[in-house]
């Protein structure tokens, strides 16, 4: 009997395995010309931003202080690029979301064109960081007060100098304001109304003192020594506005320091309110001027 050998030939089933087009942010490929950068400009959908896809996989929105520098604003999710549109993923009550970010109609080294529509681009470039330059303001509220009147928003103990340096009026009276520290860099002022505050130290010395036609800074209690430009000439101008314990120096010094150099300062003269040369006189405000540049008021009661 012969044996009939039947052979079966069966295709041999082979699965593969694409390989997906992988995100920079999963493989490690993150030398995208585009990441790692903060891009400035208006993305669709999302309006004027400050953005970076960050080499760590994460998609920031960014504010920019002058003071404080970038400061991060939201973390949309994890970023992946796909052909021309950028993604971010993120979870939300355990459910997983892919949303689009925006949509490259092209990109460069410097320049990110994101589609508005069929035929208009809108250009998001590198944002290009201001110089840092800051007013120091440690009374909370002087700078609670700068805050209100628009100059500054965060209460962080620093105010852009470029918000202040062009104030001409300031008011801001009955306030608490223990330390005026950082009034020095209003050096457009030439109206200043501190009254009415706690006061223990004042230096308006910026080198424009000449220009002030308002300086009020009575009713501060605790206040005696004014640092100013020019003590003769605040002595000649400013002089109704003050307390009888104020006193103009070009160079105030703490208290100590004070009673140790009344002994060997010598007066140069006397005035009166208004300017003018006098001897001393009981029971009238009268101005004291030494050869050190400081200026007493006094008043001797008979």
């Amino acid at each position: 009997m012969k044996r009939i050998l039947i052979l079966l030939c069966l295709p041999l089933l082979f699965t593969t395995c694409k390989k997906e087009d992988e995100a920079p942010n999963n493989n490690g490929n993150n030398q995208h010309s585009i990441v790692g950068k903060k891009w400035t400009g208006n993305v669709p959908n999302f309006g004027d931003l400050i953005f970076e896809l960050n080499s760590n996989g994460n998609l920031y929105t960014y504010n920019y202080d002058e003071c404080s520098g970038y400061v991060q604003n939201q973390l949309l999710g994890i970023w992946v690029i796909t052909d021309q549109t950028i993604k971010y993923v993120y979870v939300e009550n355990s459910v997983e979301y892919t949303e689009i970010f925006g949509n490259m109609a092209d990109y460069s080294d410097v320049e990110i064109k994101f589609v508005i529509n069929g035929s208009t681009n809108s250009i998001c470039s590198i944002h290009i960081p201001t110089s840092l330059n800051c007013t120091y303001i440690p009374d909370d509220n002087f700078e609670q007060a700068l805050i209100n009147l628009g100059y500054d928003n965060v209460l962080d103990d620093y105010v852009a100098t470029a918000n202040i340096n062009t104030v001409t009026v300031l008011q801001i009276p009955n306030v608490n304001i223990a330390d005026l520290t950082g009034i020095e860099d209003f050096t457009a002022l030439t109206y200043l109304n501190c009254y009415n505050n706690q006061l223990t130290t004042l230096d308006v010395r910026n080198g424009n003192n000449t220009n002030f036609v308002v300086f009020r800074v009575n009713q501060n209690q605790n206040l005696t020594c004014i640092d100013v430009d020019d003590s003769t000439y605040s002595v000649n101008n400013w002089t109704n506005t003050i307390d009888p314990q104020h006193y103009f120096s070009n160079n105030c010094t703490s208290t100590t320091e004070i009673e140790e150099h009344f002994t060997n300062k010598q007066l140069i003269k006397i005035i009166n309110v208004f300017g003018r040369e006098t001897e001393q006189k009981p029971n009238i405000p009268l101005f004291y001027i030494y050869n050190d540049g400081t200026v007493e008021k006094r008043i001797v009661i008979e």
